[in-house]
């Protein structure tokens, strides 16, 4: 509710670390198969009488899972702290990152399924592009009111620059057993984002119970610029064997333009409250209620789009704790979703509503005794209403009326097997499916309700180990 991301679903709460005024250093270094590598540097210390910073500089790379898939990332994050008061903390972060993926947008299939053979097979332009560098700033300041009431001010800047140049489409002809190549694709975008979060929060007592409470008012605003070279047909082609071939390079019957750009303005408030009803039941919830207004602009037409939208989104959620370090959760929230990125809000899909979402979660933590570790166990379901579907009979036509929904169950843990070690270990089951879901094949209309939706994996399992060692001393 806070930062109107994951009414369903979930996000990942990435935490970084915070500036010290004890001074230490830390490296790590790293090398794996097929050439990849990372290596990063980070170190903290004091600046004057109140302040403290922290700078960490990292890359990675490698040759990537696929012939000539190199890739590269490269991240420097700042951070510096001021305390001028025990009441009083300013921090201050910039962050600039380089991210090159590799280049890879398949392989063609034979007879309708894939070949073992051509797995490795990059089909991509030698000169593929895909980069992504954004730079982040945010200041935030906190001020301790009293000792039940605290006011927080985060003012945010965002910019981003990306760049695809790919080669997106691959046929297989296996009576000449060469490739056929089309879809000389290139895409830009420039979009820089200037945000401000005040936020009042309280941890008095209510009735003699403890209880917690935000409320806030978030305004943003988002402008976007989006350039292509596929806005008319493009004839570009080529056609390579199907191994040992020259990959060529990039080129097109169509220069690469701006396409289309938007402003999208966001205006919102929202309240959260989790109060304790006695020493082991916790009750919390949340309430957000959006204002945002996407402006899009054609600039290969006179085409002008100025859309409203309001989402109201909400949660409630009861935590029982009948020992210290056992907690069993269960919550509800409700919420909304575009059918896409608002930024990229255009002609075909600007009639469109907001998706309606929603969902239903239980599960369970423990904390594993000494601090050992910690185990978590969550079911949910998941089910969103008003998604894309086609126009019977027409194949390219969209309409809204769809619906999916997805259950499961995932398994994680942490823990310090011993000193310097950590062990990450996690699994989910999934059972996504098509509720109502209709698409044209043949000038048939096909029901796809029950079928599992596409890039969707319903078996996950990860296991990561992880040693540390660092050194510092004390100022």
């Amino acid at each position: 509710m806070l930062f109107g991301d994951a009414s369903v679903g979930g996000i990942i709460n990435s935490i970084r670390k915070a500036p010290s005024r004890d001074s230490s250093l830390e490296a790590l270094v790293g090398v794996g198969t097929r050439g990849e590598y990372r290596a990063g540097v980070g170190g903290t210390g004091a600046i004057g009488e109140i302040g403290a910073f922290r700078i960490d500089a990292s890359t990675t790379g490698g040759n990537g899972f696929v012939d000539d898939g190199e890739h590269k990332s490269k991240k420097l994050m700042s951070n510096f702290l001021f305390t001028p008061s025990e009441q009083l903390r300013f921090n201050i972060s910039f962050d600039h990152s380089e991210e090159s993926p590799t280049q890879y947008t398949g392989i063609p299939l034979r007879d309708g399924r894939l070949s073992t053979g051509l797995r490795k097979e990059n089909y991509n332009i030698s000169n593929g592009v895909q980069n992504f560098d954004d730079d982040r700033l945010r200041g935030k300041l906190e001020w301790e009111i009293n000792d039940t009431l605290k006011l927080t001010n985060v003012a945010y800047w965002f910019n981003s620059r990306r760049h695809w140049r790919n080669l997106e489409y691959f046929s297989l002809d296996t009576a000449s057993n060469t490739v056929d190549r089309s879809g000389y694709t290139e895409i830009r975008h420039k979009q820089k984002q200037l945000g401000n979060r005040l936020e009042l929060a309280s941890t008095a007592e209510v009735f003699g119970l403890k209880n917690r409470w935000a409320v806030g008012y978030e305004v943003a605003r988002v402008d976007f610029r989006y350039f292509d070279n596929f806005y008319d047909d493009d004839t570009a082609a080529s056609t390579v064997p199907i191994k040992n071939f020259d990959r060529g390079v990039f080129f097109s019957d169509l220069a690469t333009l701006l396409d289309f750009s938007s402003r999208t303005k966001q205006h919102a408030v929202f309240v959260e409250d989790a109060i304790d009803l006695n020493d082991h039941i916790k009750l919390s919830v949340g309430l957000r209620q959006d204002w945002i207004n996407v402006q899009y602009d054609s600039h290969l037409n006179s085409t002008e789009i100025d859309k409203d939208y309001s989402p109201f989104s909400y949660r409630a959620g009861l935590v029982y704790q009948p020992v210290r370090d056992l907690s069993f959760y269960g919550q509800y929230s409700k919420g909304s979703d575009p059918v896409t990125s608002l930024v990229t809000l255009r002609p075909s899909n600007s009639a469109f509503k907001l998706t309606k979402a929603e969902q239903l979660e239980v599960g369970a933590k423990h904390l594993l005794p000494d601090g050992k570790g910690e185990v978590s166990l969550a079911l949910y379901h998941i089910k969103k209403d008003d998604i894309l579907t086609r126009v019977p009979g027409q194949a390219s036509q969209n309409v809204q009326g769809g619906s999916q929904s997805s259950r499961g169950i995932e398994l994680s843990g942490t823990f310090y097997p011993a000193p310097h070690w950590r062990a990450d270990l996690n699994a989910a089951l999934l059972d996504a499916r098509y509720d109502d879901f209709s698409q044209t094949v043949g000038g048939v209309v096909t029901s796809r309700a029950g079928n599992t939706p596409y890039d969707v994996p319903e078996k996950v399992a990860n296991a990561g180990f992880t040693t540390s060692m660092s050194a510092g001393r004390r100022d």
